[in-house]
Parts: C-alpha cells; sequence; structure tokens
C-alpha cells in the first residue's frame, strides 16, 4: 500500500474476537502505521496501539539495528509534521566507529503501547500511544508509575547507536544505546 506521498505504508491491523459474543470484530482503526518519509522509518500511532502492534515496532527496531534506518516515532498526542518526521535528524549517529561489529541490546515490548530502549547510562521507557516518556536509573515497571513521572514527547529518533527525543517543549534529550555482548557493553546504570 502506499501513502498519499508516494511512500511505502504498512498498517498493522488488529483484531478482537470473543467466542461467547460472537465471531472477531475489526477494532475500527490502525492502531499504528510504519511507511518510509524521507530517509527515516516513520511510525505513526493511535491510543489504541495493542500488543500485537506493540510486537511489531520492537521488532522493526530490533531489525533496524543492523541497518543505517533511523526509526521515526510518531505519537498519537503530539502529532509530528511530516517535514518532521521525514528529516535527516542530525542528532541520530547511524553507525558506532569505535565498536562496528557491536549491535544495541534489544528493545523489549513492557506493555500495550510501551516499549524499553537499554541506553548505557540509563534506561528508556517509552509510552508510544500516549506520546511520553520516562528515563530511570533501573527498570521500572511501568503500572506503578505515575502520570508526573512521564515527559510529554513531540518525537523520538532511534538508530543502532543512539535514542534522541524531542519533548513536547522543544528540548532534546539524547542518549547512546547499551551494547549487546560482554565485548561491547558499557556497564549501565542501576
Amino acid at each position: 500500500m502506499a501513502s498519499q506521498h508516494g511512500s511505502p505504508e504498512l498498517t498493522v491491523h488488529s483484531s478482537t474476537s470473543d467466542t461467547a459474543s460472537g465471531p472477531a470484530t475489526d477494532v475500527g482503526s490502525e492502531p499504528v502505521t510504519i511507511q518510509m518519509s524521507g530517509p527515516n522509518v516513520v511510525v505513526r500511532s493511535t491510543v489504541r496501539i495493542d500488543r500485537a502492534a506493540t510486537e511489531a515496532v520492537v521488532h522493526l527496531l530490533n531489525s533496524s539495528a543492523t541497518s543505517e534506518v533511523v526509526v521515526v516515532i510518531d505519537p498519537e498526542q503530539i502529532r509530528c509534521s511530516d517535514a518532521f518526521a521525514s528529516t535527516p535528524a542530525q542528532v541520530a549517529e547511524l553507525r558506532c566507529c569505535t565498536r562496528p561489529q557491536c549491535r544495541p541490546r534489544d528493545v523489549t515490548t513492557v506493555g500495550d503501547g510501551v516499549v524499553r530502549v537499554a541506553g548505557e547510562q540509563s534506561w528508556w521507557t517509552i509510552d508510544i500511544g500516549a506520546g511520553r516518556f520516562v528515563q530511570s536509573d533501573h527498570p521500572l515497571d511501568v503500572r506503578f508509575l505515575g502520570d508526573d513521572a512521564w515527559v510529554a514527547l513531540q518525537g523520538v529518533w532511534i538508530t543502532a547507536v543512539k535514542l534522541t527525543v524531542a519533548t513536547a517543549d522543544g528540548a532534546l534529550v539524547s542518549g547512546y544505546r547499551a551494547r549487546a555482548g560482554e565485548r561491547c557493553t558499557r556497564r549501565l546504570a542501576g
């Protein structure tokens, strides 16, 4: 399928079924759309992102780690403009020059619409559907995070080397991703 701009587009659909009440029904709108926008792969989400769509995003992030691709997460709450999402980000480093054989630790799913990325100095928990993130010294259980712990975001750039968040107030927060393997990994905080 192609988007209105002619870029390839993949929409992740999910359905729910309730055997007691009848056949599967469509959720109503796509929980996530993945498309090329300029040089970037852009993930556009809705608030209704479910576990299956979250797993698709995690798979995309882990697969993109072996290529020179920037994945931009565009949350529902504060929509990125197409120009913002498609511009090559100066904040994104694509390759690790000092450790070219190392790959980053895998991104994991921690809830419906919520992913966790290990950084070299901290853990990044990103709520894709709600457009917010938390940076912490150790992995946090998202069920125990209050609304005041989250920071609203405008977009996230993720490469094999670096994470950068543009917050809703225009600030940029960046960090390097933790590497997989004993020879590559620096000690994580916490």
